[in-house]
């Protein structure tokens, strides 16, 4: 199984210092090798979220390992901990800062390209017809990508493991993933209607990846 991560931001302040944590995501698989996978984006229409970084980690053994990483405190935390100088955090009651999933690795393994990330509260015995959603429309209208699986992060400590929360804000994750943004922002009719029958809330994150470290480049 292989740990996706999901951290979703409202940065403010300076842009060099949003540029500045973009550039230490982007680097950071050069210099933590426990990071599989890693890559950035700007969200697009979802205020006041504005930044998104998409991750993976093979365990959470390896990912314990990239959280006390030097690299992460000398880089990372500095632009993210409220009691640092240098924090662009904005808060925001949307719960997303820290969600992701626990997946096989041939659903993992994604193209680059455009995501549409949807974290939800999912209602009591939606489970199955949620997943059936999400099945039907893979490979319909550009949707090139469709996992749905529980929040994983939601629920447990830092250890990836320890479970801290059993009913966390948002219970379920689902990632579509498209060729372009352009095609993530057309496909947003067939399915909502239904997706919204069986949750109680939905936050939704779309944005375009930027070159990343461990993403093949979509074909055409």
């Amino acid at each position: 199984m292989i740990l996706r991560r999901f951290e979703m931001y409202s940065f403010e302040g300076a842009p060099e210092a949003a540029a500045g944590f973009a550039r230490a995501a982007s680097e950071c698989a050069r210099y933590i090798p426990e990071v599989l996978h890693s890559a950035i984006g700007r969200i697009s229409g979802a205020p006041p979220l504005n930044f998104a970084w998409e991750q993976a980690y093979a365990s959470p053994e390896s990912y314990c390992r990239y959280m006390v990483h030097p690299y992460h405190a000398a880089l990372l935390d500095r632009y993210l901990m409220i009691d640092s100088p240098e924090c662009i955090l904005a808060g925001n009651a949307l719960g997303v800062g820290l969600i992701g999933y626990q997946a096989e690795p041939e659903e993992f393994f994604l193209p680059s390209g455009a995501r549409r990330v949807i974290a939800m509260q999912l209602r009591e015995g939606a489970e199955a017809d949620f997943a059936a959603l999400a099945a039907a429309n893979l490979g319909e209208d550009g949707m090139a990508v469709s996992v749905f699986k529980d929040n994983w992060f939601g629920a447990r400590w830092f250890d990836a493991e320890t479970i801290v929360d059993p009913n966390p804000m948002h219970s379920h994750i689902w990632e579509q993933g498209f060729a372009s943004l352009e095609a993530a922002e057309a496909n947003n009719s067939s399915w909502r209607s239904e997706a919204e029958s069986l949750t109680d809330m939905m936050v939704e994150m779309v944005y375009a990846i930027e070159p990343g470290f461990g993403y093949a480049t979509p074909a055409g």
